[in-house]
């Protein structure tokens, strides 16, 4: 028992330890990236969006590539359609270029794929393979008046670049929706042919659009499918309508912000409940708690 005790004792000493270095270095690199050119993170989920963070220090060239345990490049990521090398960051003469290493690596800047070596400016975005997506920030040319990056912005470029057209104007509410739904869909296709060429599944993943009198309907507007090929067994279908699909990914993206708001709320206010603790004010805290604020008051 003594023996079982002192193993779970250092085991959890050692996952501390871990934790505690894990949060120096990034505590480490969020302080240098205030001042140090870097690539921050995309995500679709805006509360995961700057959490990862790639210093661009110096001259020379940082190489971007697949992450791997005897051999990672500079920037090491995982993910399908990412090769050993992928394509390198370098800096001439103050200014940073893109280029890619090998000649079938998908890298897209503002939603152009890179075709030769390129200028990156401040606030570009940079897609690497399919599900990696980062903005290039040079903090010395940052300002108040840059626009927000988001994810869906980076996506919207991606489609129009791809010839999807994105400005509204003379469009009906149903070419409206299905040019979001197109949006929203493109990502992944790309991100199920990357998987389906890494894995050599001889499968292929294609948006088609169906207008109602093909669905055999009298009324309704054009929707996209997903038409997949078999190259193995010569077969040929068309998957569940985008329209559906995408209709449940909001959904999902709906309740994990709504999940993730409230994992936050839980924490701001356990965070608080411990500050009114150390100032002998617990009884006072959980009367503001039951009135919907999470900050500690004393009682007058």
């Amino acid at each position: 028992m003594e023996e079982m005790k002192r193993q779970y004792e250092e085991k959890l000493k050692q996952a501390q330890d871990e934790t505690h270095t894990t949060r120096s270095l990034l505590s480490e690199t969020n302080e240098k990236a205030k001042k140090t050119p870097h690539l921050y993170n995309l995500n679709i989920d805006p509360l995961l969006t700057g959490q990862v963070k790639y210093l661009l220090q110096g001259n020379g060239i940082k190489k971007i590539g697949k992450k791997k345990d005897d051999k990672t490049p500079d920037i090491g990521l995982l993910g399908p359609g990412i090769y050993d090398d992928h394509a390198a960051i370098s800096m001439e003469g103050g200014k940073f270029f893109i280029e890619k290493l090998t000649a079938d690596a998908r890298v897209l800047l503002n939603g152009a794929p890179v075709m030769k070596k390129t200028e990156m400016a401040h606030n570009d975005r940079l897609v690497i393979a399919t599900i990696s997506y980062f903005v290039f920030c040079i903090p010395s040319k940052a300002s108040g008046a840059d626009p927000e990056i988001t994810f869906d912005m980076a996506q919207q470029e991606i489609a129009k670049s791809s010839g999807i057209t994105l400005d509204g104007t003379n469009k009906s509410k149903d070419e409206l929706l299905l040019q979001q739904d197109l949006i929203e869909v493109m990502a992944d296709i790309e991100e199920a042919n990357s998987i389906s060429e890494e894995l050599d599944k001889k499968m292929k993943f294609e948006l088609v659009l169906v207008s109602p009198e093909a669905r055999g309907l009298h009324t309704g507007r054009t929707e996209a499918f997903i038409r997949v090929t078999n190259f193995e067994s010569n077969l040929e279908w068309l998957s569940a309508s985008v329209q559906r699909a995408t209709a449940d990914r909001r959904l999902q993206r709906r309740e994990h912000r709504l999940h993730c708001g409230r994992a936050c709320a839980l924490q701001r206010r356990g965070q608080a409940f411990r500050q009114a603790r150390q100032r002998g004010c617990e009884h006072s805290f959980e009367r503001t708690i039951w009135k919907g604020s999470a900050v500690p008051r004393q009682d007058r």
